[in-house]
């Protein structure tokens, strides 16, 4: 059954759809509130992640395959992003400020050479036990990135 109702003083009916959703409450009538499920992205996954384990600011580099996560994040007024200009400076940056707060310590950079970058970070963060989390995104392109289409060329 798709639908649940509650038997409070107005029905309640939720429409469901895949397991990562958001819900978002909707009027229908005086006695009837419906609330419709949105399939989330996976920024938008990650964000709320950040947000449900007390998260309140990152360090990031902005290029490559977390441009999605980013046009989220900048649409949550509850995460302060904090702008770095080198991958390796955000790492020690995440790193202070669990050091100085006591809050785990958030860096967000790309793939590929942006990982490499953070390597020094990881490793100090690591060998003091920083509350630390380190955000690579995917290191693979999409299938649709590697399979374009090509025209046929013509032999004559």
């Amino acid at each position: 059954m798709t639908h649940s109702e509650s038997t409070s003083a107005a029905t309640s009916k939720t429409i469901t759809s895949p397991p990562a959703t958001n819900g978002t409450a909707k009027k229908v009538s005086e006695n009837t509130v419906v609330t419709v499920k949105k399939e989330l992205n996976g920024g938008e996954i990650l964000i709320q992640s950040l947000l449900d384990q007390g998260v309140d600011t990152i360090f990031g580099y902005p290029g490559g395959v977390v441009l999605g996560v980013y046009d989220t994040l900048f649409k949550t007024p509850k995460l302060r992003h904090i702008l770095v200009r080198h991958e390796q400076g955000g790492t020690h940056m995440a790193d202070g400020y669990a050091r100085a707060t006591g809050k785990p310590g958030v860096i967000l950079a790309t793939s590929g050479p942006g990982a490499t970058n953070t390597v020094t970070g990881i490793t100090t963060a690591m060998m003091d036990s920083i509350p630390w989390w380190y955000l690579p995104d995917r290191s693979h392109p999409p299938s649709s990135a590697t399979t374009r289409s090509r025209k046929p060329t013509s032999s004559a």
